[in-house]
Order: structure tokens, then sequence, then C-alpha cells
């Protein structure tokens, strides 16, 4: 019987300076190294793969060879020689940081652009962010002279649908480029890269939407050791190297939380030095459910189309109060859904709006509400 062999396993390890220095090496040259401070850049960003660093790399030569405009008498390999050696340190760190906001950051075009003017109680987040964290990024001669510094944690929470997730929508437009999400599937090595993508961007934001459940907490039973995770968050908001020299010199990395239960999250990380900053999202008011409906009816122009009539809104008090927990994802859907059931009688019955555009309305409200208590009674029945 053949023995059972253990499988050869090789463990590249975390890169290091000298990683870095042979990549630029092997593919451009030692010449490329004369003028370049490695320590620096490993520095900046520990986690660069090779093609980043390599990309980095060729983008500050191009610009290198842009500003030295050479004579058309060069030869090629003398233009290649000169484009190389031109490379400094200063070109190469700027380009390190260009590349990252243009691969690792969230594009804003991939975002949804929100207005938090238009949904309950964020409005008042928004003044929130602003004096507190963005008015400092983006005031850095002023923040220097009266040694402002943001909030280094926000914790965003409240009920599902209640707008955590659009204030991180709000926030990636906002920041263009310095905006970093950790997200749910992500296991340990690739937060540790989002961090180090965001230290090298600095000022940024790293935004980690339902932290209470992707990070974990401190957990009695291993010991009050806590996942890796949340260890290494700890560590980033307020670890031995918390402001020092490297985040002074390149900015701040503020992390934005959102969670439903904060009941799961841990003191040590909820405490003053990491989460300084603490914003609640509600659900809406009568008048805002009212005013939300009529938002969202006026938006969509199918739903003016089938529910509303000769260009005016259908009346929507009569959806807005038959549900007390309606957020704003339940708002919306009651549009949607309102929408979907008079195209369907229209095109079965060839009338327009058979029943009217509010009653739709309220026979969506009704059917969201419903499906809310039956939720509520199979949540009861399986904890009781």
């Amino acid at each position: 019987m053949r023995p059972l062999l253990e499988p050869l396993t090789i463990d590249l390890g975390e890169p290091t300076e000298n990683d870095y220095a042979c990549v630029l090496e092997n593919r451009l040259g030692h010449e490329v190294l004369a003028n370049l401070d490695m320590g620096a850049v490993f520095a900046l960003h520990s986690q660069l793969a090779p093609a980043d660093l390599l990309t980095a790399a060729a983008r500050a030569m191009v610009k290198a060879s842009r500003k030295q405009r050479p004579s058309m008498n060069n030869g090629a390999s003398t233009l290649n020689m000169e484009v190389k050696c031109a490379l400094d340190t200063g070109a190469l760190l700027a380009s390190v940081r260009e590349t990252i906001m243009n691969t690792s950051a969230v594009k804003p075009e991939d975002v949804e652009r929100v207005d938090l003017d238009h949904f309950p109680g964020l409005g008042y987040i928004r003044d929130e962010l602003e004096k507190f964290v963005l008015f400092p990024l983006e005031q850095p001669a002023l923040a220097a002279q009266l040694g402002l510094t943001p909030k280094r944690g926000v914790l965003v929470h409240g009920e599902p649908g209640t707008g955590k997730t659009t204030v991180g929508r709000w926030l990636a437009q906002r920041l263009q480029g310095k905006f970093f999400r950790v997200g749910e599937m992500m296991v340990y090595s690739d937060i540790i890269k989002v961090f180090a993508a965001a230290q090298a961007a600095a000022p940024s934001v790293v935004f980690i939407d339902d932290a209470d459940i992707v990070i974990g907490g401190w957990r009695p039973i291993d010991g009050g050791r806590g996942s890796d995770v949340f260890r290494f968050l700890l560590g980033q908001m307020d670890g031995l190297t918390s402001r020092g020299e490297r985040q002074q010199q390149n900015g701040d990395v503020i992390v934005v939380l959102t969670a439903q239960n904060v009941h799961w999250m841990a003191k040590m990380l909820l405490r003053s030095g990491r989460i300084e900053l603490w914003l609640k999202t509600q659900l809406p008011a009568p008048k805002e459910k009212r005013e939300i409906l009529k938002k969202y009816v006026a938006e969509d122009s199918g739903a003016m189309n089938v529910l509303g009539k000769a260009g005016s809104l259908p009346d929507v008090r009569p959806a807005s109060q038959i549900g007390d927990r309606f957020c704003c994802a339940d708002l919306r859907r009651i549009v949607n859904d309102a929408k979907l059931l008079a195209a369907w009688d229209h095109h079965h019955t060839g009338n327009a709006q058979p029943k009217g555009g509010a009653k739709y309305l309220e026979v969506a409200a009704q059917a969201v509400t419903d499906m809310q208590n039956e939720v509520d009674s199979v949540t009861r029945s399986i904890y009781s």
C-alpha cells in the first residue's frame, strides 16, 4: 500500500524591499535603481503586486521622458538609458499613488450617484462627516497649521434599509479615488492589501459595510482572542504606529464602519480613540415617507406614466399610512411593485389605471407590510 505523502508546500512569505528592487532590475535593468530609494517605495506600499510596481515605474518614466525633451539625434538605446536614469524616488512614489488610486480604489463612476438630502436623516450625517472627517482632509494647510486631525473611526448604525450603504456611495463619489472598500467575501490577506493601498493613497477612507458581520468580534469561546480581521483592525486604528511619522507625512486613513447590531461589536473597538464618531440612521417619519414616495414616483417616468394622471402625482397618503416601519428601500419597492401591478392590469384589460394609481400603491404597501409581519413571526418562532 502506497503511504500517504504530505503535499509540498512553498511559502512565498511577505514582500520585501529586496523583492521590489529585483522586480524592477529584472524587467528594466540595474541602471534603473541608481536614483531610487527602494526603502521609501516599500514604506509607502508594502503589498504592491509586481505588475502594479512595473506599471507605476513605466508611468513615471513616460512622464520623465516628456520633461527631458531629448534631441532628435539621440539613438533609441541612448534615449532609453536617459529615460531610465531620469526615474527618481519622488516620481516613482507619485506614480505608485496614482496607480493605486486607479486600480485599487473604488471608481466613482461604478457607484450610484446619490444626494443625501433626499434621504431622511442622512442630511445630518452628511454634515457631521463634512465637519469631522472631510474638512481636515480637504484643507491640509489649515489642518497642519492648527493641528486638526479627522476622526479616525466612524460608525454608521441603524436598522436595515435606512441608508447606511448610501452613505458609503456618497463618500465614494465625494472622495474621487481615495475611497477603498472591504468586501464581504474578502479573506484576511485581501484586507491587508486594501489597507496598504489606502495608506499609500492617504488621506483616504476605508469603508467596511456590515462590519458587525464582516469583521466578527471579541469571542469568549476562543479565550477572548478574537478573529484575525478584528485584531488587525484594532491595530490599524490604534496601534503602536498610529499617528506615526509615515502617517503624518502621507495623511490619515479613516475607517468608516456600518452595522445593524452594535451589541455584537466589542467595546474595545467602539471606544474613543478608535470609533470617535457615532452616526445613527433612522426610519422616515410619516411626512418624510410621503415625500419619499412622491420622489420615487416623480423620478421614474414609467411610474408617472402608469400611476400618475395627466402629469399629476397620485395620492401617496393611504400607502404611507399602512406601515410604520417602512424604510427607504421599502418605499422604493412599493413604487416599483405598484408600477408592475398597474402595467399588468393595463396589459390584460387594455384600460389605463383600472384601479387608480393611489390604489396600486396601497396594495403594494400592504404586501410589504404583510411580508414584514411574516418575517417577524418566523424569526420569533426560531429564536423563542
